[in-house]
């Protein structure tokens, strides 16, 4: 599952939160398309939503998406047992920091 979050780029200044699905081929598909505030409890319903209507239980592995914090902890939240990926753009663009060893924030 991948998921996509717009800031405020649509007239009522909310950020869209697209969810695509990916084929065992690499086609790649839209889910739904959902317009929430940035606040966990909001993106917890959203994710809760979703999962109820597509029917996942435990066989989602992995979610693709970027680093925002609220948008993490619900997918902790909703799909403790998925491992959530930063995507490749927001890795290139160098948009969040990781604890190095020693414990310095670092951008990467």
């Amino acid at each position: 599952l991948i998921m996509d979050l717009t800031y405020k780029s649509n007239k009522y200044r909310l950020p869209l939160l697209e969810f695509v699905g990916s084929t065992s081929t690499g086609e790649t598909y839209a889910i739904t398309f959902a317009m929430t505030s940035e606040k966990e409890d909001n993106f917890v319903w959203t994710l809760q939503s979703v999962r109820n209507s597509l029917q996942f239980e435990d066989n989602l592995k992995v979610i693709v998406t970027n680093r925002d914090q609220a948008l993490m902890k619900a997918i902790d939240t909703i799909f403790p047992k998925c491992t959530a990926l930063l995507g490749w753009y927001h890795i290139r663009q160098g948009k969040f920091h990781v604890e190095s060893k020693i414990g310095k924030e670092k951008k990467v």
